[in-house]
């Protein structure tokens, strides 16, 4: 188990005519010294071949469940958990092999069945599957768990880590703008932010950098503009603080050459600036570099989050421009929902990472022009996550921690503000 990564202890068989979980063998070659001799021999490492979102599924919206492996019989049934009765049967379709994991893929369809509860699935000849809920509130425990994570969120002491702290608490700042009704009942994610922006305070040097490092800089400098537009109309005296801190760390970019690297991260401190102030140095700084590289608002951070903002601007921006810059946006969500389609997880890539950038533009999107099409790829990547998967492993567990493998080893902050975009945008759906 320790050779397997992701891969969690299989759940219990179940009684009576229930099969029990059927697992997926590989094996991995190990050499170990034996009475003074070499003996090679080969540990087994499972898993599950029936694969489900672990956490559940809502009453209303799609549920599939992925078969591995070829020898399949035609029907899965869904099992009570508690009282081990059939309560759905359905049809295993659509058999496709899986270049990227070398499986067979198949696939069962159970959405019409609304029945709230606790279930498992289970088949003939490949055993059964883990259990999962289905209900209303299925996504609640992750969204409440993902909040109250961010209470115990260690500051990484470094130029990389205040970038990746800003640039997750951009994702957030814009959770709690777009959908703040889901976030009314729960106080967790206001003081964790606030204490984020503290801490980031502590970093600035008395020259307006941080640590010298210009990227560093540039995200600390939009980050506190950020906090201005959003929190400032509620305490005075914090306002001030976050846009003296953003004046001053702009003064410090001022005097920096820029380069090829440098002037994406000027890019997006200055459009974090106009959205503030209005001043037209700053909007010219934006729409130089947007008429150079909008090609690279697709595959920059800085450039991705910085358009993102120009379009939230309310006023002074070009609407020509804005229009030009949403049109590409919209384009390259319905990209993203094709590719999604054909892959048999329905998802957009399986590096988690990449996904979930992915899944921003769509959050944001979504909110723009809403689609049950973009709210079936955010929920996609939920169910990823969350179990089906490759390895049938749940990847964020229920207390709201990243498990440690190498699907997650390129997590950062961010990853929790995208899904708490995510999850408040199917919430406010559900609420509404």
């Amino acid at each position: 188990m320790l050779l397997s990564g992701c891969t969690n202890t299989a759940a219990s068989a179940s009684q009576g005519q229930a099969q029990p979980i059927q697992e997926k063998t590989i094996t991995q070659k190990v050499s170990q010294p034996l009475y003074q001799s070499e003996v090679n021999y080969e540990i087994p490492v499972s898993r599950v071949r029936v694969l489900v979102d672990r956490g559940g599924y809502l009453t209303q919206r799609d549920k599939k469940v992925l078969f591995l492996g070829e020898d399949l019989s035609e029907e899965f049934r869904i099992v009570e958990e508690k009282s081990k009765e059939v309560v759905y049967k359905g049809k295993i379709t659509r058999a496709t092999y899986d270049k990227e994991m070398g499986e067979t893929v198949s696939r069962g369809d159970f959405s019409e069945f609304t029945q709230e509860g606790t279930y498992y699935i289970e088949t003939d000849r490949i055993g059964r599957s883990y259990s999962f809920m289905i209900g209303n509130q299925v996504y609640d425990s992750m969204f409440q768990a993902l909040m109250e994570q961010e209470q115990h969120f260690t500051y990484e002491e470094s130029a990389t880590g205040v970038r990746d702290l800003g640039f997750g608490m951009h994702a957030m700042l814009l959770a709690l703008q777009c959908h703040g009704s889901v976030f009314e009942e729960n106080k967790t994610l206001v003081p964790q932010l606030l204490a984020s922006a503290d801490w980031m305070l502590g970093r600035q040097d008395q020259n307006g950098s941080i640590y010298e490092d210009y990227e560093a800089t540039a995200v600390f400098c939009g980050i506190m503009a950020m906090y201005h537009n959003v929190f400032g109309k509620y305490d005075e005296k914090a306002a001030r603080a976050y846009l003296e801190a953003s004046d001053k760390s702009w003064k410090w970019l001022e005097k920096q050459n820029t380069d090829s690297k440098t002037e994406k991260a000027r890019f997006y401190a200055a459009v974090q600036r106009f959205r503030t102030e209005g001043d037209e140095k700053y909007q010219k700084v934006v729409l130089d570099y947007l008429e150079k590289h909008e090609a690279d608002i697709m595959t920059d951070r800085f450039a991705f989050l910085g358009t993102i903002v120009y379009l939230s601007t309310e006023r002074k921006t070009d609407r020509d421009v804005c229009a030009e810059l949403m049109q590409k946006l919209v384009s390259e969500t319905e990209n993203i929902c094709v590719k999604s389609k054909k892959d048999n997880f329905g998802v957009y890539t399986r590096d988690l990472a990449d996904n979930l950038y992915k899944i921003l533009l769509i959050c944001f999107v979504d909110y723009i022009t809403p689609s049950n099409e973009y709210a079936t790829v955010m929920e996609n990547t939920i169910h990823y996550i969350e179990g089906r998967n490759e390895e049938g492993c749940r990847y964020l567990g229920e207390d709201g921690v990243w498990t440690e493998c190498d699907k997650t080893a390129a997590r950062t902050p961010e990853w929790n503000g995208i899904l708490l975009f995510g999850l408040s945008d199917l919430l406010d759906d559900t609420q509404d």
